[in-house]
């Protein structure tokens, strides 16, 4: 109730501040609107709300559900997200002549489930405050989805790969979130631990049989040679192109239960492979190459995130309309 009378209460004062000059038949009603960089963002991170608001405001109130500030009268807040969760954005804006309300929501990703986050912006520093930062192996920079220059990594399909420390050894549930464009529909995409000829850990990668050719597939492996019982893979029932950007979401709740996303869209149930268990081997992870010593991914990687967690829909949903 106290919120309630306090927002009432600015609300009006800043309808009696805009109104405070003589009414002009001229000016245009507001009609208010902002945007914002990202809608989703990791814990104590900031971000620059710009107001695109229509007809004229003289007067704006911001109130950000979790921000630091929580209420600002500046035209461009900067504001810092301390608190994780989903958050309600509002601006006010007002003239002599009107008033109008817009809300947005902000998802804010805590940063104990973050394991890493490789924007791939010019080089390959984690950015999750975890420190686990990769190493690149001949691949290039190149524009992203956006076509923003250095942004995202080209990877050639023969020996480019980008390499990073991982390890899951209390077989905790995992989330991946990426986004790709093939060059050549090649099997080998990207894996936790890489060791050769050994199918350990989650990899992604690209169907080659007559039922999967084209297909994408999230893999677990028990630490064991090449064979039908050393794996389990979900493939996506949805034939990929060359030349596109897809957002892919990967969860490896267990062993038994995964699940794959492709621009936001579920692909499950289509399983194949026997194993029970997860193992993850003493190798890095690699984004670029699998277990298999022979095959690289051909195309285009960007803003490479890895969870501790479950990811719910909607932190799938906000990793998908990420800028």
């Amino acid at each position: 109730m106290k919120t309630t009378i306090k927002y009432l209460t600015v609300v009006a004062l800043l309808f009696l501040i805009a109104s405070s000059c003589k009414k002009d038949d001229k000016i245009l009603n507001v009609i208010a609107d902002f945007s914002m960089p990202d809608t989703i963002i990791n814990q104590n991170s900031s971000l620059t709300l710009v107001d695109k608001s229509e007809g004229e405001p003289t007067a704006w109130l911001w109130e950000i559900e979790g921000g630091d500030p929580a209420i600002t009268n500046a035209r461009y807040p900067t504001i810092t997200f301390n608190r994780a969760g989903t958050h309600t954005i509002s601006l006010t804006v007002s003239n002599p002549n009107s008033i109008s309300k817009v809300s947005k929501e902000i998802t804010v990703l805590p940063l104990d489930n973050l394991f890493l986050h490789f924007p791939l912006n010019g080089n390959a520093e984690d950015i999750s405050g975890n420190e686990n930062h990769g190493t690149i192996y001949e691949a290039k920079y190149c524009p992203d989805r956006f076509n923003n220059a250095n942004r995202a990594l080209l990877f050639d399909g023969i020996d480019d790969r980008l390499s990073f420390p991982y390890s899951n050894s209390n077989n905790n549930p995992v989330s991946f979130s990426f986004w790709i464009n093939f060059s050549k529909l090649n099997p080998a995409i990207l894996g936790t631990n890489i060791s050769d000829s050994i199918q350990s850990g989650v990899w992604f990668s690209v169907g080659t049989t007559f039922e999967t050719r084209n297909k994408l597939a999230i893999n677990i492996g028990n630490g064991q040679r090449t064979n039908p019982s050393s794996r389990r893979t979900l493939i996506a029932d949805k034939e990929l192109n060359t030349n596109t950007w897809y957002h892919i979401i990967g969860i490896v709740e267990s062993a038994t239960k995964m699940r794959l996303f492709i621009d936001g869209q579920e692909y499950r149930d289509n399983y194949s492979g026997y194993a029970t268990s997860i193992i993850y081997s003493e190798g890095n992870g690699t984004i670029g190459h699998v277990w298999d010593p022979t095959q690289y991914f051909s195309g285009k990687i960007d803003n490479f995130k890895i969870f501790n967690s479950i990811l719910s829909e909607k932190e799938i949903q906000a990793l998908l309309s990420e800028k």
